[in-house]
């Protein structure tokens, strides 16, 4: 079982959102969820050495995963990755989109001071700042991204639905929130993914 059955893991969540009274309601509160699954990660230095995006059971096996945990801030910063799967069954079989941020981190980790702003969030925030290089640099780094995050093979669908039911809460925990959606070509090679449809 993939994370996209039965509708994409952030259309479930949102489902079950619909479901759950407004924390902030009458009788509500503000105090975040407890997580229902560990945030298993992977460092910085692990997800550059990635020639092939394997899955959550692999990379546990292989004591790659990290669970992190964000009360303790000598761990680091989590970095949260929304991307979009371009097949039914692997987010990214030709690692086509994890190249795409393998080169990005290291040519703002190792070249640049900071990341300027896009003209759109210049316009659309307008007191928005660039993001000094400084801040990513200052602390190790932790990937958070569904496939090697979530179960996936032979999956106990428990475990699935409380990493989902959790994604509130390990985007909360997140320093760094990264779109990856670069424009590339679908897993059979008949047309260009350009507007991606982020799942997380």
């Amino acid at each position: 079982m993939s994370c996209l059955a039965s509708g994409t893991p952030l259309q479930q969540y949102m489902r079950s959102l619909r479901r759950q009274p407004d924390p902030g309601g009458p009788g509500g509160g503000t105090a975040r969820a407890a997580r229902r699954f560990p945030m298993f990660t992977v460092p910085l230095k692990v997800l550059m050495k990635m020639t092939k995006i394997e899955a959550h059971e692999v990379l546990k096996a292989r004591g790659e995963l990290v669970e992190f945990d964000q009360s303790q801030q000598s761990m680091g910063q989590a970095v949260f990755v929304s991307h979009q799967w371009v097949s039914v069954h692997h987010p990214d079989p030709k690692f086509q989109q994890m190249r795409v941020l393998q080169e990005a981190l290291s040519h703002v980790l190792d070249d640049l001071r900071y990341i300027p702003l896009d003209s759109t969030s210049e316009t659309a925030v307008p007191g928005a700042k660039p993001l000094y290089v400084t801040e990513l640099r200052s602390q190790p780094l932790f990937f958070w991204y569904d496939y090697f995050s979530c179960p996936q093979l032979h999956v106990n669908t428990h475990h699935l639905l409380n990493a989902i039911d959790s994604i509130s809460e390990y985007v909360a925990d997140s320093a760094f929130f990264f779109a990856l959606c670069p424009t590339v070509v679908d897993p059979n090679g008949s047309r260009l993914l350009r507007r991606p449809r982020l799942v997380w």
